[in-house]
């Protein structure tokens, strides 16, 4: 969908029901008035103005709108929280309106989400946002994973300037520094949940030692490292990053460096990996015959036949005359 420029405000609604998210991504051609609406046509309508200052790029924005609280996500960080509505808000449109701006939009979604504690579909997708309900909801640890993040301190992390937590978002905010974890392996896989603010560098090491250097864009996305032996892997969304000499030690630390931007980190998992085989040594190949029945250098010394006397001494001087 794309909404050209025009002298009035060209309009896109979305029907939604009372409690629901709607995703989509958007890329700003020119201009700068792009407004978005939420619950249009009830009591509790609220407006939010998207981001317009990275012409020509495309960027993802994430609404939910549930019961008292509206809450907007671009690039996978929570800008702009509402205050609360009031109590009578009922169903409305989403609207997108563009004014004096040409603005293209796609991979838009609308998911209808349940007031219910018990229903199969969360209220809150990425978290609960809302004020005093606690730190973020992450999905269950994969089985076979061990978790080292509780979403509320740095307890199974080195403690470095510019890095902090926010239990609010149960993040890790790494602030352009290194997340270090505090314990060591030989051989492991790690995944990492993190979102960039913004398009950067990021460099991952393991066993002591920097190994991969590549950009990431802005967003959210899952790292995923490995290291078997004397091999290593960073992977970012199915992406192997670009290695760099590495130069590990027999064990050591996880680590991750974020430059040109600040991370995000939700989830560092990790579970052990069985170390690689290694092949028993094989003799070198001789050609056929040699080495077999080898022949001593020289001859045994002689014996005489077995019943058989000695060969005689030759006599010795006689008695001496008197």
């Amino acid at each position: 969908m794309r909404l050209p420029e025009a002298g009035a405000a060209t309009e896109a609604r979305i029907a939604a029901p009372r409690n629901a998210r709607f995703r989509f991504e958007y890329c700003v051609h020119s201009g700068k008035a792009i407004r978005l609406r939420g619950r249009d046509g009830s009591a509790a309508a609220v407006d939010w103005v998207l981001p317009a200052d990275r012409p020509g790029e495309w960027r993802g924005a994430d609404v939910v709108v549930f019961e008292g609280c509206a809450f907007l996500r671009i690039d996978a960080v929570l800008l702009v929280r509402s205050g609360q509505f009031p109590d009578v808000a009922g169903e409305g449109a989403f609207v997108l309106a563009v004014e004096d701006a040409e603005v293209s939009f796609r991979g838009a979604s609308l998911q209808a989400l349940s007031a219910s504690p018990d229903a199969d579909v969360p209220a809150f997708p990425w978290g609960d946002p809302r004020p005093g309900a606690g730190r973020a909801v992450r999905p269950p640890t994969p089985e076979g994973w061990t978790e080292l993040f509780d979403q509320r301190s740095l307890a199974n992390f080195v403690k470095r300037d510019r890095v902090s937590v926010s239990a609010g978002e149960g993040a890790i905010v790494v602030e352009g520094g290194d997340l270090l974890t505090s314990k060591s392996w030989k051989s492991v896989e790690i995944e990492i949940d993190f979102s960039l603010d913004g398009p950067g560098q990021l460099s991952t090491g393991l066993r002591g030692s920097w190994f991969a250097k590549d950009e990431v864009p802005a967003g959210a996305h899952r790292l995923q490292m490995r290291v078997a032996g004397d091999r290593a892997e960073a992977v970012v969304d199915g992406r192997t990053l670009a290695a760099i000499p590495w130069s590990p030690s027999a064990s050591g630390t996880a680590k991750i460096r974020v430059e040109g931007t600040t991370a995000r980190v939700t989830s560092v998992r990790w579970r052990g990996i069985a170390e690689p085989e290694t092949q028993p040594e094989k003799p070198p190949d001789r050609p056929p015959g040699v080495g077999e029945n080898p022949q001593p250098d020289k001859p045994p010394p002689h014996k005489p036949p077995p019943n058989k006397p000695p060969p005689n001494k030759p006599p010795g001087p006689g008695p001496k005359p008197r």
